[in-house]
């Protein structure tokens, strides 16, 4: 009898650690709260190491992008960017930074995570791509079918996303674009000029090409 309200007891026990777990796991995820008064202002990005980036590092123009893998705009931009770094694939450097925006595109935050766990695997671009490919069926589902699509370490990758290692990196960003004043996306920076919305591919190589004149 002992033993049996001893086993209901764990039993018992481990069921509230199950629905714990699984209310956490299910909760949304949730940028912080931006204060202005706690942050500094910026008049230009600060690019590092951890954010992804593609062409030369030492190229003589640098494209910053803050994009939404949820913002239409943000996907014809993408194809954008990569006419103009065909056209200049020596001297162009294209850098993402993730600028969510969760009150319109509830999986804005989780695509921006996935992207940089693919990221660790040297799949960025090619993950960035995808999300931009299925921009209106971004789902938890898709995430690690589009890993496994790119032949990731799809375990590796699910873990990323379970523990959203990568979610500091896109509240970096967040809170870097707030502090850059910005309001909407897509938003590019070529040295201190800034272009906010769309921009057509024969448009952008133009100021590109004025830039590297």
């Amino acid at each position: 009898m002992k033993n049996s309200f001893l086993a209901l007891i764990s039993m018992g026990f481990i069921s509230v650690i199950i629905f714990v777990l699984f209310f956490f796991n299910t909760q949304p995820i949730k940028l912080p709260t931006f204060d202005p008064s706690k942050q500094e202002t910026l008049d230009q990005p600060v690019i590092t190491f951890i954010n992804p980036s593609k062409g030369p590092a030492e190229a003589k123009v640098t494209i910053v992008e803050y994009g939404d893998f949820q913002c239409d705009t943000c996907a014809q931009m993408a194809e954008s960017l990569e006419t103009v770094q065909q056209a200049f694939p020596n001297d162009l450097r294209i850098v993402w930074k993730n600028y969510p925006n969760e009150s319109l595109h509830p999986e804005s935050t989780p695509s921006a995570i996935a992207a940089l766990c693919a990221e660790r695997q040297g799949k960025f671009w090619e993950y960035h791509d995808a999300l931009f490919a299925l921009e209106t069926n971004l789902n938890a589902t898709a995430y690690p079918e589009i890993a496994k699509a790119l032949e990731l370490d799809t375990q590796r990758f699910n873990d990323c996303i379970k523990a959203q290692d990568t979610l500091g990196v896109v509240q970096k960003d967040f809170e870097e674009a707030r502090a850059l004043n910005l309001s909407a996306t897509p938003v590019i920076f070529i040295d201190k000029e800034v272009f906010v919305g769309y921009i057509k591919p024969e448009e952008l190589t133009s100021i590109v090409k004025a830039h590297l004149e």
